[in-house]
């Protein structure tokens, strides 16, 4: 079954057009490897399986610990993607998502962006 948008305890995930994957991670949410497994679970639920660009806005998330790092690092997940952008705003969030690409070395593209728009863009330059 697909859905338009879930929401887990940590984030809501939502499809918005043009077929862009949405993650926005709760306020304050200290993610969890069962977060984190949580989300991809949804991502699919919501995608019915196709791989498409995901941005992740984790401007208002506190932290994550190194088992939800590993897994976003996982075959599991970057089979469930094709690009990531990381949209962060603090300089907390910017250190997680620097500290998220040098550990988990993703190989699918992987951006941080301060903007939306600009996160947004560079995103559809992967849609098929």
């Amino acid at each position: 079954m697909m859905t338009n948008e879930v929401q887990t305890r940590a984030s809501v995930i939502r499809l918005e057009e043009p077929n862009i994957i949405h993650v926005t991670v709760l306020p304050d949410v200290v993610e969890s490897l069962a977060d984190a497994q949580e989300t991809f679970r949804a991502v699919r639920t919501v995608t019915g399986g196709r791989r498409l660009p995901l941005l992740v806005d984790m401007r208002s998330m506190k932290s994550q610990d190194r088992e939800a790092r590993q897994y976003y690092g996982s075959s599991e997940v970057t089979h469930a993607a094709n690009a990531v952008a990381l949209l962060v705003e603090s300089r907390v969030s910017k250190l997680l998502a620097n500290f998220f690409i040098a550990v988990t070395n993703p190989n699918i593209p992987t951006r941080i962006f301060t903007d939306q728009a600009e996160a947004l863009a560079w995103l559809k330059g992967f849609l098929k």
